[in-house]
């Protein structure tokens, strides 16, 4: 396990233009991650109030998307060298 202040390093010396793109395409879909999160929490509150519990669907999707933005945030921030969804497949 690694050290929370310890970057870590698994695609090797990517070109600072491809980290670029990577680091623009990575934001467009975290822009896209909090709209999604906008009306799934939108929905949940609804379905909430009108069913008296939380929908395991929204919830599920909700934690998939929790850890694909930490993903993205590790490695925008240059904590990890390794690229999320849509390079690598988000297997937590």
């Amino acid at each position: 396990m690694n050290d929370l202040h310890t970057p870590t390093t698994d695609t090797g010396g990517d070109s600072i233009w491809m980290r670029i793109l990577s680091a623009v395409v990575l934001l467009v879909l975290f822009a896209l991650a909090e709209t999604a999160l906008w009306i799934m929490a939108i929905i949940q509150i609804l379905w909430r109030a009108l069913n008296g519990e939380a929908n395991a669907r929204i919830a599920e999707f909700g934690q998939t998307v929790s850890v694909w933005t930490g993903h993205a945030v590790k490695y925008l921030t240059g904590a990890s060298e390794a690229r999320p969804f849509p390079w690598d497949e988000t297997k937590d």
